[in-house]
């Protein structure tokens, strides 16, 4: 990887962090990585900001990047390659979190997902 490659990625973890069911730490965790491989592989970022913010209602992952961008409408309700961003809302869905993804030509890609903690 040459020096004009690089890209920088801090992670960032806000609120008390609490233990999560498996199956919502695993989808967690597979969606983070399909937002990084998305944003190594066609966003051509400089910087990405991993959030995990946990409240006491909800876990809130958010990956973003400062890339090229996109139209997410163009992107999300087309056909064709975009397996990875109808696997981030297949997965998000698997544990009851709400997905949205931010993103503008030019103006980088935000994934965010939102998932209830369930108190009982």
């Amino acid at each position: 990887m040459s020096s004009s490659n690089r890209v920088q990625v801090a992670i960032q973890v806000l609120g008390t962090a609490i233990q999560l069911p498996p199956a919502t730490e695993h989808h967690l965790l597979r969606i983070c990585q399909e937002a990084l491989n998305n944003a190594f592989k066609h966003a051509d970022a400089k910087n990405i900001q991993i959030t995990l913010n946990y409240s006491e209602k909800s876990v809130q992952l958010s990956v973003a990047d400062d890339g090229r961008g996109f139209a997410p409408g163009s992107v999300l309700t087309g056909t064709g390659k975009h397996f990875g961003l109808r696997n981030l809302r297949s997965r998000a869905r698997k544990i009851k979190g709400r997905l949205e993804v931010i993103s503008q030509p030019s103006q980088g890609t935000r994934v965010e997902v939102n998932v209830p903690i369930s108190n009982t």
